[in-house]
């Protein structure tokens, strides 16, 4: 399945259009930070929570919802194809990119503690 995947990448890669299509920035365009990510889907599209996890002035751990991505599961899975290439990169060029200590913290992180949160969702909702 996954050769066949790759020549659709492929196959459309290689459309022939007269010319790249200008990017355009949004006047409204922002860029967020994010050290915290859900990922939940159903049958019709995946959405994406970025936030970010701060201590308060209490040092108590709170989540801040930043920005929430809505698109379909074909997009969805071209995004992990993509993520998943560009981070092959990286780790050959700046060596391994270790999870375990995030791994740990999201399983013993309370999840029905008030204003507490796992810092990694992997499963999906």
């Amino acid at each position: 399945m996954a050769n066949e995947e790759g020549s659709v990448i492929r196959k459309h890669a290689s459309i022939k259009t007269p010319d790249a299509p200008e990017r355009i920035r949004d006047s409204d365009f922002v860029s967020v930070y994010a050290n915290q990510s859900q990922v939940t889907s159903s049958p019709f599209d995946f959405r994406l929570t970025f936030s970010e996890m701060q201590p308060d002035q209490r040092g108590e751990v709170q989540v801040h919802e930043r920005v929430a991505v809505v698109m379909a599961p074909m997009h969805a899975k071209a995004l992990h194809m993509l993520l998943g290439t560009n981070i092959q990169r990286h780790e050959q060029a700046f060596g391994e990119i270790n999870i375990d200590r995030i791994l740990k913290l999201a399983e013993t992180a309370p999840d029905n503690e008030e204003n507490a949160a796992p810092p990694l969702r992997l499963e999906s909702e």
